[in-house]
């Protein structure tokens, strides 16, 4: 079989700038340069940026000061009984004795409560 000759141009036409295959992308690629080109080209303005020292706030608040346990003197009574000494109180005192205690419980309620809040030290 003999090979078949073919003219220069029909060989070359695949390669050529101006067929069909390359028409598109260079159009494409002459119409996108200068907007690439126009936004490539852009620089946005300086932003102006004023930085504001702020104290930043503690953690927790200060720990208060805790209110002093307030005990009122209970004046207790030796009566001797014949199966031997015991305490006695009259009403008043058996009344102050009473609040001293709510006293001591609110304080331990206060100093649970400053333990849950702030930790143990």
């Amino acid at each position: 079989m003999k090979p078949v000759l073919r003219p220069a141009a029909y060989v070359n036409s695949s390669r050529s700038w101006t067929s069909p295959r390359c028409l598109l992308p260079l159009l494409i690629l002459s119409l996108m340069l200068p907007l690439i080109g126009c936004g490539a080209s852009y620089t946005p303005p300086p932003i102006n940026v004023d930085t504001v020292e702020v104290e930043r706030p503690p953690a927790k608040p200060p720990l208060p000061e805790p209110e002093p346990v307030d005990l009122v003197a209970v004046d207790w009574a030796v009566v001797e009984t014949p199966s031997g000494p015991m305490i006695a109180l009259s009403e008043e005192q058996f009344e102050l004795l009473a609040q001293n205690l709510a006293e001591i419980l609110r304080w331990i309620r206060e100093a649970a409560w400053r333990l849950a809040y702030y930790g143990s030290p």
